[in-house]
């Protein structure tokens, strides 16, 4: 290949993903056909961890995780930005060069795949405070969109977190004692494929009127490894406020994403945090003095030479005037796991008593209230992973316990709730118990099925539970009660923020104006009409914003790539194509559609090619990435369709013919170009960072990689559309 003239500039932004496996599918008891991740159409649904799993994996593909230098690559870059902006401020002349931004949306989707009903949606919401006296004003986190304020009860919306170095959110705290300040914890804790690690501990005064962000606040802590930090690559789970005094805070930490469960940066301490429970006693004070004490809930795990311990604890309560009781989760790992209790939080040396043991690798969440006084008056809930056997419903994983004396003691597993998780109960179980009565419960689940739910409602303690989850979007994270008035409940889930009037037997979406929490995967655009665009987004399907800037859902599923025909065309007759998710021996390939605009989820309006669908040459055995590259190279009538597994894939008519046009690869396409003035001239980069390339056109492709490239999976290749010789990659 003498004549291969490619300038190569390789700029090393992506750090490592593993790629997909060749995973068996097995199929999962618990599936449903309202699981708004999974198209009905599957015939072989993938079990819900193993397809999150997967997700995760593809998506630290495009991010570059987990990286292993001995910074946060992220937060270096915005700290940068921010010089630079503060540069451009002084210089006008130069911001007249910059691009100006507008928001396109959606906000909201408008056609959620939602039980029962069609309702507006947003992205995954995984927790929410209300304000202790004004049930209508509500912060709401976001996975990785930021923080929300409402002051009118979900009318309107507020972004109050674009200046955190993080918008991945994990928890949200009113000081009750002031309910102006916020405590934000970053991070997201579901323990799932895409849930990120944040930045630390955030602290925002004036919440409620002019936000102003204290933090990222992530201090160095004395433990028996010198140099460790708080929060340091992890998810913060729960953060607990002293009611009397703002100054004493708790913050639970668990694994997030930077690789999965205990895979975070290099796999080191320091560099990485001691999981577990963290105090301080001075939280309101300036941002450079503020302290943290690591406790002691349980040693096992600890990292020698530390005996503080080394564990996801995904929730804590503390019990209604009583500071110094706490009870908290730990999803252990070996017999640390279930319930611990202490009765001396602010003690130089808490202890913690584990008063539920469960099995390893089981998430809980807990719920409490305190009706009455005595031993008696405190009452908890867990909602539990564990088997739903000895429950009234068995299908499935997921159980409710109770304690009646503030958790010192737990029940069996009660009758009712059995399943309610289905087979993700380490990404759906909330509940909450309401602030006025001790025997009504609102039980979050993943979607509808023999024994699992969207949401469950009981008003007899848990005996037994009735399905309230009509109008509701898959896959519950967080369900809170307004403290001021018990028939007002929010909830946040794969699509959003949802409110109840009616104690959570009725909900509406509030998915409104301002709340913008769509993850986008993928972005495509109309040659000629360039408001008309569709995108893949996460458990939202694949989206359009219409050539009169509308928005809408234009078909179902975990949307991935997208892709519009280049030749132009009426909108309402544009060819557009978009992935769904991919896995070996189930399904691999995408849907495409002529109608436009104007298509509609499903069959007719989108047709499915490829293994699982009408089938064109794509083989099902294939090693494939979860959002399989797919790009649009030149070519009239119709462009040519590319298609990436191992092998690259071509098509001259719209994908109803794939011709394999490479050799098999040693590991997943990760990316694909194609030049923009030459059809012949391709380039691949692989999963394990290899980098591929023809000019003529022909198989096999041969290899370009950098000298100087690292073994980490590239995050994208691309030509330059004016000139053929030279190409990026990332």
């Amino acid at each position: 290949m003498k004549n291969f003239l490619f300038s190569i500039l390789f700029f090393v932004v992506c750090m490592l993903t593993a790629y997909l496996s060749n995973a068996q599918t097995r199929v999962d008891p618990a599936a449903s056909d309202d699981d708004a991740d999974i198209p009905s159409f599957i015939k072989n649904k993938p079990a819900k961890d193993a397809y999150l799993k997967a997700r995760e994996d593809n998506i630290n593909t495009i991010r570059g995780l987990p990286w292993t230098l001995p910074y946060n690559p992220r937060v270096k870059a915005i700290n940068e930005m921010k010089i630079q902006e503060q540069k451009n401020a002084l210089n006008r002349s130069f911001l007249v060069q910059s691009p100006s931004w507008v928001e396109l949306g959606p906000s909201p989707i408008p056609n959620g795949q939602t039980q029962g009903v069609v309702n507006a949606v947003s992205g995954r919401t995984v927790c929410i405070a209300i304000h202790p006296t004004n049930p209508s004003m509500v912060y709401v986190g976001t996975a990785n969109g930021g923080i929300y304020r409402t002051v009118d009860g979900g009318t309107n919306w507020t972004q109050i977190f674009d200046g955190g170095q993080s918008l991945s959110i994990g928890a949200l705290a009113i000081s009750p004692s002031n309910p102006s300040t916020l405590f934000v914890g970053t991070g997201e804790a579901d323990l799932s494929a895409d849930s990120y690690a944040g930045v630390g501990l955030y602290r925002i005064d004036n919440a409620d009127v002019a936000p102003t962000l204290v933090g990222p606040i992530n201090p160095l802590v004395t433990t028996g490894i010198a140099n460790t930090s708080a929060f340091s690559a992890r998810a913060i789970s729960k953060i607990l406020v002293d009611p009397a005094n703002g100054n004493n805070i708790y913050v639970s930490t668990t694994s997030a994403q930077i690789g999965n469960p205990g895979g975070a940066p290099s796999g080191t301490i320091p560099i990485i945090a001691l999981k577990g429970i963290y105090r301080s006693t001075n939280a309101l004070s300036t941002l450079g003095s503020i302290a943290f004490t690591k406790l002691t809930v349980t040693a096992t795990g600890s990292v020698a030479p530390d005996v503080t311990g080394n564990t996801n604890v995904t929730d804590m309560v503390m019990e209604p005037g009583n500071p110094d009781n706490i009870t908290c989760w730990v999803y252990g790992f070996t017999s640390e796991g279930g319930i611990w209790h202490t009765t001396n939080a602010s003690a130089i040396t808490p202890t913690f008593t584990q008063t539920l043991a469960i099995a390893a690798s089981i998430r809980g969440s807990l719920t409490i209230v305190q009706q009455g006084t005595g031993p008696s008056s405190v009452v908890l809930y867990a909602a539990t992973g564990e088997s739903a056997s000895g429950t009234s419903c068995t299908t499935g994983s997921g159980a409710v316990r109770k304690s009646r004396d503030g958790g010192v003691t737990w029940s069996a597993k009660l009758q009712g709730g059995g399943g309610f998780c289905g087979g993700q109960c380490f990404y759906d179980l909330p509940i909450a118990v309401s602030p006025v009565d001790s025997l009504t419960l609102l039980l979050g689940g993943s979607a509808l099925g023999t024994c699992s739910s969207i949401m469950k409602r009981s008003t007899d303690a848990s005996a037994t539970f009735i399905d309230k989850g009509n109008g509701l979007h898959a896959d519950e994270h967080v369900i809170a009660f307004a403290p001021s008035d018990a028939t007002i409940a929010y909830t946040g889930n794969d699509g959003g923020i949802f409110k109840s009037t009616t104690g959570g037997t009725t909900w509406n979406s509030i998915n409104t104006a301002g709340f913008s929490a769509t993850q986008f995967q993928s972005i495509a655009v109309h040659p000629t009409n360039t408001s008309l665009t569709i995108g893949g987004t996460q458990d939202n399907g694949t989206n359009a914003i219409k050539s009169d800037n509308s928005p809408f859902r234009v078909d179902f599923g975990d949307g991935g790539y997208a892709a519009i025909d280049q030749n132009g065309g009426a909108v309402n007759a544009t060819i557009m194509y978009h992935t769904y998710f991919n896995q070996t021996n189930n399904l691999i390939g995408f849907a495409s559609t002529i109608l436009g605009e104007t298509a509609t989820e499903g069959s007719p309006s989108w047709k499915l090619y490829g293994c699982g669908g009408t089938a064109n040459g794509i083989t099902c055995s294939d090693a494939t990435l979860f959002y399989a590259p797919l790009v649009l190279g030149p070519g009239s009538p119709v462009n040519n369709v590319y298609f990436g597994t191992n092998k690259l894939y071509r098509s001259v008519d719209t994908g109803i013919v794939m011709t394999v046009v490479s050799q098999t690869m040693a590991t997943t396409i990760s990316s694909i170009a194609i030049s923009k003035q030459n059809d012949n001239v391709r380039i691949v980069g692989l999963s394990n960072g290899n980098v591929f390339a023809t000019v003529t056109g022909v198989s096999p492709l041969i290899a370009v990689t950098p000298p100087i490239a690292a073994a980490r999976a590239v995050g994208r290749v691309a030509i330059d559309p004016t000139n053929a010789d030279v190409a990026y990659v990332t």
